[in-house]
Protein backbone atom coordinates (compact mmCIF):
# COMPACT_ATOMS: atom_id res chain seq x y z
CA UNK A 1 0.00 0.00 0.00
CA UNK A 2 1.29 3.49 -0.62
CA UNK A 3 2.32 5.74 1.81
CA UNK A 4 -0.07 8.22 1.16
CA UNK A 5 -2.79 5.99 1.90
CA UNK A 6 -1.64 4.29 4.99
CA UNK A 7 -2.98 7.35 7.26
CA UNK A 8 -6.70 7.39 5.77
CA UNK A 9 -6.94 3.36 5.76
CA UNK A 10 -5.68 3.66 9.43
CA UNK A 11 -8.43 6.93 10.27
CA UNK A 12 -11.29 4.26 8.02
CA UNK A 13 -10.43 0.97 10.23
CA UNK A 14 -10.55 2.65 14.05
CA UNK A 15 -13.78 4.87 12.69
CA UNK A 16 -15.67 1.13 11.71
CA UNK A 17 -14.16 -0.93 14.35
CA UNK A 18 -15.53 1.72 16.80
CA UNK A 19 -19.23 1.73 15.05
CA UNK A 20 -19.57 -1.39 13.28
CA UNK A 21 -17.32 -4.03 14.21
CA UNK A 22 -17.85 -6.48 17.10
CA UNK A 23 -15.67 -6.24 20.38
CA UNK A 24 -14.27 -3.31 22.33
CA UNK A 25 -13.42 0.41 20.95
CA UNK A 26 -10.17 0.04 22.86
CA UNK A 27 -9.29 -3.35 20.56
CA UNK A 28 -9.88 -1.48 17.57
CA UNK A 29 -8.08 1.85 18.77
CA UNK A 30 -4.67 -0.35 19.81
CA UNK A 31 -4.95 -2.29 16.74
CA UNK A 32 -5.44 1.10 14.98
CA UNK A 33 -2.03 2.33 16.56
CA UNK A 34 -0.11 -1.36 16.13
CA UNK A 35 -0.38 -1.41 12.76
CA UNK A 36 2.53 0.76 11.84
CA UNK A 37 4.56 -0.46 14.85
CA UNK A 38 4.06 -4.02 13.08
CA UNK A 39 6.12 -2.66 9.70
CA UNK A 40 8.73 -0.98 11.75
CA UNK A 41 9.55 -3.95 13.83
CA UNK A 42 9.39 -6.93 11.23
CA UNK A 43 11.75 -4.26 9.43
CA UNK A 44 14.06 -4.22 11.87
CA UNK A 45 14.30 -7.86 13.36
CA UNK A 46 14.68 -8.61 9.34
CA UNK A 47 17.82 -6.28 9.36
CA UNK A 48 19.12 -7.42 12.83
CA UNK A 49 18.53 -10.96 11.59
CA UNK A 50 20.68 -10.85 8.54
CA UNK A 51 23.79 -10.69 10.42
CA UNK A 52 25.52 -7.00 10.19
CA UNK A 53 27.88 -5.70 12.24
CA UNK A 54 27.36 -3.78 15.20
CA UNK A 55 27.25 -0.68 13.70
CA UNK A 56 24.72 -1.37 10.86
CA UNK A 57 22.51 -2.13 14.15
CA UNK A 58 22.87 0.90 15.25
CA UNK A 59 21.96 2.27 11.92
CA UNK A 60 19.03 0.50 12.07
CA UNK A 61 17.91 1.48 15.47
CA UNK A 62 18.36 5.14 14.36
CA UNK A 63 16.19 4.67 11.29
CA UNK A 64 13.88 2.81 13.59
CA UNK A 65 13.35 5.82 15.85
CA UNK A 66 13.40 8.13 12.42
CA UNK A 67 9.98 6.21 11.28
CA UNK A 68 8.56 5.68 14.74
CA UNK A 69 8.25 9.62 14.89
CA UNK A 70 6.48 10.19 11.71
Amino acid sequence: MRRSLIPPALVRLAVIGWLGLPGEALTWTLLTIAAPGAYLLTDVLAGLSRGHRRVAVRGRLRQFADHAWR
